[in-house]
Protein backbone atom coordinates (compact mmCIF):
# COMPACT_ATOMS: atom_id res chain seq x y z
CA UNK A 1 0.00 0.00 0.00
CA UNK A 2 2.86 2.37 0.79
CA UNK A 3 4.24 1.86 -2.72
CA UNK A 4 0.93 2.56 -4.43
CA UNK A 5 0.32 6.00 -2.89
CA UNK A 6 3.45 7.63 -4.37
CA UNK A 7 2.71 6.06 -7.75
CA UNK A 8 -0.85 7.40 -7.71
CA UNK A 9 0.43 10.84 -6.79
CA UNK A 10 2.98 10.74 -9.60
CA UNK A 11 0.32 9.64 -12.10
CA UNK A 12 -2.03 12.43 -11.01
CA UNK A 13 0.73 15.01 -11.42
CA UNK A 14 1.60 13.70 -14.87
CA UNK A 15 -2.02 13.83 -15.99
CA UNK A 16 -2.46 17.31 -14.56
CA UNK A 17 0.63 18.62 -16.35
CA UNK A 18 -0.42 17.04 -19.63
CA UNK A 19 -3.91 18.57 -19.53
CA UNK A 20 -2.48 21.96 -18.56
CA UNK A 21 -0.14 22.06 -21.56
CA UNK A 22 -3.05 21.24 -23.90
CA UNK A 23 -5.08 24.14 -22.50
CA UNK A 24 -2.30 26.67 -23.02
CA UNK A 25 -1.59 25.47 -26.56
CA UNK A 26 -5.05 26.55 -27.75
CA UNK A 27 -5.18 30.25 -28.64
CA UNK A 28 -8.35 32.00 -27.44
CA UNK A 29 -10.28 33.93 -30.06
CA UNK A 30 -11.55 37.36 -28.95
CA UNK A 31 -15.33 37.75 -28.68
CA UNK A 32 -15.11 41.19 -30.30
CA UNK A 33 -13.95 42.17 -33.81
CA UNK A 34 -13.21 45.83 -32.98
CA UNK A 35 -11.10 47.20 -30.15
CA UNK A 36 -12.86 47.37 -26.79
CA UNK A 37 -11.38 50.84 -26.21
CA UNK A 38 -11.15 52.40 -29.69
CA UNK A 39 -14.22 50.98 -31.38
CA UNK A 40 -13.20 52.31 -34.80
CA UNK A 41 -10.07 50.14 -34.87
CA UNK A 42 -10.20 46.41 -35.63
CA UNK A 43 -8.71 43.77 -33.35
CA UNK A 44 -5.58 42.31 -34.91
CA UNK A 45 -6.45 38.99 -36.51
CA UNK A 46 -2.94 37.60 -36.27
CA UNK A 47 -1.65 37.43 -32.68
CA UNK A 48 -4.18 39.84 -31.10
CA UNK A 49 -3.62 41.62 -27.80
CA UNK A 50 -6.17 40.14 -25.41
CA UNK A 51 -7.26 39.98 -21.78
CA UNK A 52 -9.68 37.69 -20.03
CA UNK A 53 -12.84 39.29 -18.63
CA UNK A 54 -15.64 37.32 -16.98
CA UNK A 55 -14.66 34.16 -18.82
CA UNK A 56 -14.43 35.85 -22.22
CA UNK A 57 -11.42 36.84 -24.28
CA UNK A 58 -11.47 40.57 -25.05
CA UNK A 59 -9.42 41.85 -27.98
CA UNK A 60 -7.70 45.18 -28.54
CA UNK A 61 -6.05 46.97 -31.45
CA UNK A 62 -2.84 47.50 -29.46
CA UNK A 63 -1.16 46.96 -26.09
CA UNK A 64 -1.84 50.58 -25.05
CA UNK A 65 -5.59 49.94 -25.25
CA UNK A 66 -5.20 46.79 -23.16
CA UNK A 67 -3.40 48.92 -20.56
CA UNK A 68 -6.24 51.50 -20.66
CA UNK A 69 -8.72 48.64 -20.11
CA UNK A 70 -7.06 47.85 -16.77
CA UNK A 71 -7.96 51.33 -15.49
CA UNK A 72 -11.69 51.00 -16.24
CA UNK A 73 -14.24 50.14 -13.57
CA UNK A 74 -16.08 46.84 -13.87
CA UNK A 75 -19.24 48.54 -15.17
CA UNK A 76 -17.23 50.56 -17.70
CA UNK A 77 -15.55 47.35 -18.91
CA UNK A 78 -18.97 45.75 -19.37
CA UNK A 79 -20.18 48.79 -21.35
CA UNK A 80 -17.03 48.98 -23.47
CA UNK A 81 -17.16 45.30 -24.34
CA UNK A 82 -20.87 45.47 -25.18
CA UNK A 83 -20.23 48.43 -27.49
CA UNK A 84 -17.31 46.64 -29.16
CA UNK A 85 -19.37 43.50 -29.69
CA UNK A 86 -22.24 45.55 -31.18
CA UNK A 87 -19.93 47.40 -33.59
CA UNK A 88 -19.40 45.93 -37.02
Amino acid sequence: MKRIAPLLLLAACALGCASQSRDTAVAAVPVNKVCAIMHEHPVEEKDPTTVSWKGQTVGFCCAACADDWKNLSASDKDKALAAAMAAK
